[in-house]
């Protein structure tokens, strides 16, 4: 066990960044997929800006939205001046894997994720690569 106090190893720090593009990844697949969905129920959406909007701000995509702040936390927190604790390598994983948690009977996060995957084999094949990456953990 690491003491809390501990530096981060650069094996920790290559796995959070591993984890980061793993995040990335499934944050880019649900969105593309939620789209798709969202497009069927409300038409179209007019370009790019718009869509970005929409992922922004709409209630459809609020779901996502802890995805892509846990990307950002790790993104700020690997590039911090100060050094990474291990604490805080286990603290990111942690809210990883709460994030990446799916169950038809949980939060209404978790029963959309559910619902996502269940609906999309592109977002099944994401989950399970970065379930993969969480399962490495140093």
């Amino acid at each position: 066990m690491t003491a809390p106090d501990t530096l981060a190893s650069v094996n920790q720090l290559a796995w959070l960044g591993d984890v980061r593009a793993a995040l990335l990844r499934l944050h880019k697949t649900l969105l593309d997929s939620e789209k798709l969905r969202y497009e069927k129920t409300h038409g179209r959406i007019n370009g790019g800006l718009a869509f970005l909007q929409l992922a922004a701000n709409d209630p459809w995509f609020a779901w996502i939205r802890p995805i892509g702040s846990l990307i950002v936390e790790i993104d700020e927190r690997l590039d911090a001046k100060t050094p990474m604790l291990a604490a805080d390598v286990f603290e990111l994983r942690d809210q990883a894997r709460a994030i990446t948690t799916a169950d038809p009977e949980g939060t209404q996060v978790q029963r959309e994720y559910d619902d996502s995957i269940q609906a999309s084999p592109e977002v099944l094949i994401a989950h399970v690569s970065t379930l993969r990456v969480l399962g490495r953990a140093p």
